[in-house]
């Protein structure tokens, strides 16, 4: 016999305007993985509406803030100088700034 799981590990809700109640509970994932596709599909689905990826209280993803990808070049050969030529191909122009430029664009912000 079926049992129907009602608590998952990951949740993926829309949320109202003011971020005060949950709309409408989208999904219930275990893997982080498979929830955090969830999260990003619903995004595409829904445009424009405040979506959280969850794990209990915790707020793992919320579509209403600006995410920055970062990362630190300790394990590069100029030791993490500017002034290099980073993967962007421009003098002085680290990749981390070309990501942030991307990620800006994709969530409908300006640079």
């Amino acid at each position: 016999m079926a049992v129907t799981r009602t608590h998952f590990t990951f949740r993926v809700d829309t949320w109202t305007p003011d971020g005060e109640s949950i709309l409408e509970h989208v999904a219930g994932v275990e893997d982080y993985q498979l929830a955090l596709a969830t999260y990003r599909a619903a995004c595409e689905r829904w445009p424009g509406t405040p979506i959280a990826l969850r794990q209990d209280a915790r707020v793992i993803e919320d579509s209403r803030r600006l995410r920055v990808a970062s990362w630190s070049d300790k394990g590069s050969r100029s030791g993490g100088r500017r002034g290099r030529v980073g993967s962007t191909g421009l003098p002085g122009r680290q990749t981390s700034t070309a990501v942030r430029a991307v990620v800006r664009v994709q969530r409908g912000g300006s640079f």
